[in-house]
């Protein structure tokens, strides 16, 4: 787990039929994702129930690092050929480290 920084986390459903453009698409989406200002880390997570349900887990510098690399990547040819081959998006969003602490 990183210390300080933003993760990104989408939960995501593929089209079955589409696992190997998915593949094709991933190799894409990652290239773009790792050339981003900010990028630190990136992780897949799959389910151990339905391997077409996935999680994927982005760590950037911050929160604008995270925000600015989503802008940008929506106007890609890897935005398009991912979500072709993606049937759901369930949830998305940025989390910090933290606690219980008040504030």
């Amino acid at each position: 787990m990183q210390e300080n920084g933003v993760m990104e986390c989408v939960v995501y459903r593929i089209h079955e039929e589409k696992r190997r453009e998915f593949a094709a698409a991933r190799q894409q989406v990652l290239a773009d994702i790792q050339a981003s200002p900010g990028f630190v880390s990136f992780n897949t997570l799959v389910s151990t129930e339905d391997s077409a349900q996935m999680i994927d887990f982005v760590w950037w510098e911050d929160a604008d690092a995270a925000q600015t690399a989503y802008e940008a990547w929506k106007h890609r040819p890897s935005a398009k050929l991912l979500m072709q081959v993606v049937e759901t998006v369930s949830y998305s969003g940025h989390f910090r480290p933290g606690g219980f602490e008040k504030h």
